[in-house]
Formats: C-alpha cells, sequence, structure tokens
C-alpha cells in the first residue's frame, strides 16, 4: 500500500471468499491513479488459480499491454467450474437415488456450490423432485442435502442467487409433504428438520412464515432440533423481527416454546431491541405455566421462563417474577433474580447478595453482580481469596462436563504464591479437595483441583493422598500442554512432566526439591 502511487504499469490482485482484503484493494486503487486493479472471485484462495493463470496465459499469448475486466474474471472463473456440482446433479437426474452418495463419491471441491450455474442446476434439481411430487422418505432426504448446499456457499452473489431461485421451491414442496397424512418416520424427521434449519437461513421471506406456521403447528414434531431454527434467526437477518412478530400473537406453549424462549432471550441479551414473542398477555400465560410446573425435568423450561422475565412488559411481570424467586429450583431463583435486578427490582437485589455469601452459589451471583453494575455491593466476607477459590472450585465442578451438581463437601487443600512456569509471573494457587458421590459407592470419593491459573479438576483416584507438591506440578504440566493435546492421560507422560518440573524448579527454589521425575 505504501508504494501503490508509485507503480507505472498494471498491477492485478486476484483473492477468493472472505480471503479478499477489500479495504487495502481500495486504498491501493485510490493512490494507484488507476494502475491498481482488485478482483474478489467465489470461492477461496486455491480454486481461483486455474482459473485465472488459464485467463493470464490467453492475455500474454496475446502479447501487448495486458487489461483484464471484472466480466472476464466472473466468465473464467465460471468456465472453470462449468463441470463440477451442476455435473454431479445431472448425474444424479439420471440415477434418481440417494443424493447424498453420489455426492459423497464426488471429489470434495466438485460437491458444493462455486457459480450461478451451480445454483440453477440445485434448482433445477430441487424442481424435478418437486414436480414429480414424490413425497418417500428418500425425496425428503435428497430436499435435505439440495438445501443444505447453501451453507457450502462462500460468495455473496451465489449465495444471493442460491436465495432468489431456491427456497421458494423447497417451501412449496414442504407444504405438500404436510399435507401427506403419511407420519413421518424419525429419520424422515430429521431430514425435514434439515430442510427447515437451512429455510431458516436463508433470506426468503416466505420461508420464514412457513417456518412461522409450523411452530404454530400443535401436529409438528416436538424438537430440540427447532433450537437451531430459531437461533438462525439473528440480528442481522431481515426477517428475524418479523418471525419474532408474528409468533407473539400466539406463541407455541409445548418444548418448541421454550426454544424459542431461548432464542428471544439470547437476542435481547445481545442487546437486540425488537418484539420478544412472549411480551405479551398470552406469551406471559405460556411464562407462567413452565414457572409454576414443578416438576424436576422440566426445571429447564422455568429457568428460561425466569430469564424471560426481564424482556416482557405486560402487567404480569411482577407475579412472574415473584413466581421464579420462590421456585424449588435455586438456578431459578437465581435466574429470577438477575432477571429482577436487571429491571430494577429490589427483591433479586437481596437474593443475589444473599447467595454471595453461600459457597455453591456465590461464583455466578457475583457474575451477576459484577454484570448488573452493582460490584460494590458484593459483601467483603464474599470476597476472601480463601472463599473465592472455593467458590470458583464449586461453579466449575457444577458443570455438566464435571459432576453436572455440587459437591458433597469443598475445602482449601493448600495455598501457595509461586512463579507459575506456564504463564511466566508470580501468582496465588489454591488447591481445592472435594468429596463426591459416585455411582453406587457407600463411601464418597475425593477429588483435587485448583484455582488460581487454569482452573481444572481432576477425578483420579491415588493409592496414598498426594502431596501438594505433587499437585501442582500435575497442574504445571497440563498448562504447558496445548489445548489440544491438554488432557490428564498426557500430563502423566514421562517428558511432560520432567519439563514442567524442571520450569517449576528453577522459578521457584527449593519448593519442589523432593519431587523426582
Amino acid at each position: 500500500m505504501s508504494y501503490a502511487a508509485f507503480f507505472r504499469c498494471s498491477v492485478f490482485y486476484f483473492e477468493g471468499g472472505e480471503y479478499f482484503d477489500a479495504d487495502a484493494a481500495k486504498k491501493m486503487s485510490n493512490t494507484s491513479k488507476g494502475t491498481f486493479q482488485g478482483f474478489h472471485l467465489p470461492g477461496d484462495h486455491f480454486d481461483i488459480l486455474h482459473p485465472i493463470t488459464h485467463l493470464l496465459a490467453e492475455k500474454i499469448i496475446k502479447g501487448g499491454p495486458i487489461t483484464i475486466t471484472e466480466p472476464e474474471v466472473r466468465q473464467a472463473y465460471q468456465a472453470a467450474f462449468a463441470n463440477n456440482l451442476a455435473a454431479q446433479l445431472a448425474k444424479w437426474n439420471l440415477s434418481d437415488g440417494d443424493l447424498a452418495a453420489v455426492l459423497k463419491k464426488a471429489d470434495a471441491d466438485d460437491a458444493i456450490p462455486h457459480t450461478e450455474t451451480d445454483v440453477k442446476a440445485i434448482a433445477d434439481s430441487v424442481r424435478r423432485v418437486t414436480t414429480q411430487a414424490s413425497f418417500a422418505p428418500l425425496s425428503t432426504a435428497n430436499i435435505a442435502r439440495l438445501a443444505g448446499l447453501r451453507d457450502e456457499i462462500l460468495d455473496d452473489d451465489v449465495l444471493q442467487a442460491y436465495d432468489k431461485q431456491v427456497p421458494s421451491l423447497i417451501v412449496r414442496w414442504s407444504k405438500q409433504r404436510m399435507r401427506v397424512k403419511a407420519p413421518m418416520e424419525e429419520k424422515e424427521q430429521q431430514h425435514f428438520f434439515a430442510i427447515l434449519k437451512a429455510l431458516a437461513e436463508s433470506s426468503h421471506q416466505e420461508a420464514a412464515m412457513f417456518i412461522v406456521d409450523l411452530a404454530r403447528a400443535a401436529a409438528f414434531p416436538d424438537s430440540g432440533a427447532w433450537d437451531g431454527i430459531f437461533r438462525a434467526f439473528d440480528d442481522e437477518h431481515p426477517h428475524t423481527e418479523r418471525l419474532m412478530k408474528a409468533l407473539s400473537n400466539d406463541p407455541p406453549a409445548s418444548f418448541t416454546g421454550v426454544l424459542l424462549l431461548d432464542a428471544a432471550n439470547s437476542l435481547a441479551l445481545d442487546g437486540w431491541q425488537g418484539t420478544h414473542p412472549y411480551d405479551s398477555p398470552k406469551g406471559a400465560a405460556c411464562l407462567r405455566a413452565w414457572l409454576v410446573d414443578r416438576e424436576v425435568e422440566n426445571s429447564s423450561h422455568a429457568h428460561s421462563a425466569a430469564l424471560g422475565t426481564a424482556f416482557i412488559h405486560t402487567k404480569d411481570r411482577m407475579e412472574l417474577v415473584a413466581l421464579a424467586l420462590k421456585h424449588a429450583d435455586k438456578d431459578v431463583r437465581l435466574e429470577g433474580a438477575w432477571a429482577d435486578l436487571h429491571t430494577g427490582g429490589k427483591a433479586g437485589f437481596d437474593l443475589l447478595t444473599k447467595a454471595r455469601l453461600q459457597v455453591h452459589d456465590s461464583k455466578r451471583a457475583r457474575d451477576y453482580l459484577k454484570e448488573l453494575d452493582h460490584e460494590k455491593d458484593i459483601p467483603k466476607q464474599a470476597l476472601e481469596p480463601a472463599f473465592m477459590a472455593q467458590a470458583d472450585m464449586s461453579r466449575w465442578l457444577q458443570h455438566p462436563n464435571e459432576l453436572g451438581a455440587v459437591p458433597l463437601s469443598i475445602e482449601v487443600f493448600d495455598h501457595k504464591k509461586l512463579h507459575w512456569p506456564p504463564t511466566d509471573e508470580e501468582q496465588d494457587l489454591w488447591l481445592i479437595r472435594f468429596t463426591y458421590p459416585f455411582k453406587d459407592d457407600a463411601m464418597p470419593k475425593t477429588g483435587y483441583g485448583m484455582v488460581g491459573s487454569m482452573t481444572w479438576s481432576s477425578f483420579e483416584e491415588y493409592k496414598t493422598p498426594p502431596t501438594p507438591e505433587e499437585l501442582y506440578l500435575h497442574h504445571a504440566t497440563l498448562e504447558m500442554k496445548s489445548d489440544e493435546h491438554r488432557s490428564e492421560d498426557a500430563a502423566k507422560k514421562d517428558e511432560a512432566r520432567k519439563t514442567a518440573l524442571e520450569a517449576l524448579q528453577k522459578a521457584n527454589p527449593g519448593v519442589f526439591d523432593a519431587l523426582k521425575p
């Protein structure tokens, strides 16, 4: 960019997909006074090589000054891929079998759309299936595969061509399929939900309204697959407001509705100012039903409803907040407290400050108070370092990937200020010992974790209780591994352990001398 003003001959910049640097290209074009041209192609920086080198070779052979135009570049690119996906679809149209199997046999680059010619071939294939009015499970699978090709498109022009030609055809077929009385088996349902997700991700208005109709239909499967469909309508989707507003008239009261609520709550948390589908009398009735449901397996529904109270403005809101704050499930109460404090309520503030003093709730309550600009109101007792270390470990253990519940007991096992090799700085480190139930064992098991650097817990069974130094070494070994190689087994390997021990001994003279590699 620094020398573009001094170019004396033509300079061309060709790049594909997301790799194209539009800002740099614009600056160089402006400062070069016409000698620089940037060309943004579909695909990536591999598949442009063949078409562009071929085009340049033709220009060189002709001799004379080389000039290149945007249409020439596009034509060269499309010509290079004229027989790829379109050819695969033509082959499939003749066999009329499983499209996924046909594309699986093709070269990976030949099985995805690169050009508008490929999009036309997709549209023609969908049209052929829909014209046949075939509603067998294989047809649903093939339509799902054609719909899913949208995810593979990298070029904006090709994506716009797809959304202009394909979704309306798929919606028409899908409506016809829904009128067929024969029920869908589980596999076909999965394919149909894949179709809906592809439609949700498109910019097609009819597709969005079709999804609205299905979400309202009580006869349509109540599935977790709705989560991905609703979340496709993010703050940049052209029809998010249309979908949310349409569903607010009569929001689903089923599990599908809980997933819609989760998607709407996420939007609101990110600052979206559009319609919340449960901000209506019927929506409030749904939230109430989920909050008064005392079935333990439905507590996640109440959790979502408690959060949703922060984003509704009906006259029932205070009643709903009160239900959340009195719920039997602690997580629902904390979520209700956040929602109440978020909207200026006093009851939520009182509950969070009290929870901050309970070791198993403290980390979450602390985070909520900080998030809502009430960090100064956190009780001093809750900020005592040893207590905070135990609270942080408890929160970690409650994650589904760990214990998924509060431990039976938790205590500080050791505390040291060490120069920590993984971060190359002095840190306060806390070793935490905890107990937990294990299957049908009569006696609880003991685990250890560390807080202060990388939080980590271990459920390793030791023949003899480990010393603090051994645990610090174990954690240092873990942290010194890269993310993709970090595991309990990797930390036990002799070479990794030796490297970590040498680093600890060098950085902390005398502390780890008793340990051997």
